[in-house]
């Protein structure tokens, strides 16, 4: 058995189903009781599940992208390691972990992966929720001590 990271955070702000949903895939990652890929479906699914506690997603501009899309995007866009990410409406960040998984499985380090990540929305739930799937997804790949400090809660636009 591992050592459970000190994840960073909010847990307050997000969705009980959230909370819940997240804490079963900590106890999946600290005891391994699932396929990598499985648990990787689970934090893809704490994006979708935000997506349902808004009364009206696309109306507030919340259009949840399946991941399969962001990662046919992320291949045809020929995404190299070490380089940089920016999503400017990350929401729950599907992109970015696609973008991540393209990264680790060319050999980057889930650390310059961490640090390479940059992401912003409007919605500070999505951007908790952002956080939390990316800190899970870094446990996922091994790293237990990391934080996406590049994913914040601004309007890019302005």
């Amino acid at each position: 058995m591992g050592t459970e990271p000190k994840l960073k955070i909010n847990w307050p702000a997000l969705p009980s189903t959230v909370r819940v949903e997240a804490e079963k895939i900590a106890t999946d990652l600290l005891n391994k009781t699932q396929d990598s890929e499985l648990i990787l479906e689970s934090i893809l699914s704490l994006g979708r599940s935000r997506e349902k506690e808004l009364a009206d997603p696309v109306g507030d501009g919340a259009v949840y992208t399946p991941y399969p899309v962001a990662e046919k995007l992320v291949n045809h866009i020929n995404l190299q390691a070490g380089q940089s990410v920016c999503d400017p409406a990350m929401g729950a960040g599907v992109f970015l972990i696609a973008a991540a998984e393209k990264r680790f499985h060319l050999g980057q380090s889930v650390e310059s992966i961490a640090k390479q990540t940059a992401g912003a929305d409007i919605d500070t739930v999505s951007v908790e929720v952002a956080k939390l799937s990316m800190q899970l997804w870094s446990w996922l790949r091994g790293t237990t001590v990391v934080s996406f400090d590049g994913l914040v809660c601004v309007d890019p636009l302005i």
